[in-house]
């Protein structure tokens, strides 16, 4: 999965994703109970930290798309910009 389709899946979601410049990480952020990070430079590597107030249906498509991201090489998931 590349940076661009996972902000798109994000957003269909009805939900956000923050793209840092100095470019080491990526935020998802859920009404202020999700947050998943990703190191560019490490794949198969994420931190995610969970509120249980957040719509549990959100918070499975989102792991979902956690896994995803963390198994996709870094040379395969584009650019932030």
């Amino acid at each position: 999965m590349t940076y661009k389709e996972l902000k798109q899946k994000v957003e269909e979601l009805g939900l956000s994703c923050r793209f840092y410049d100095f470019g080491t990480t990526i935020d998802l952020v859920v009404d202020d109970g999700f947050v998943a990070t990703f190191y560019k430079w490490r794949t198969d590597d994420a931190n995610i930290r969970l509120k249980v107030t957040v719509n549990i249906d959100k918070i499975h498509r989102l792991l979902e798309l956690c896994c995803e991201m963390a198994r996709t090489p870094i040379r395969e998931r584009g650019d932030t910009k």
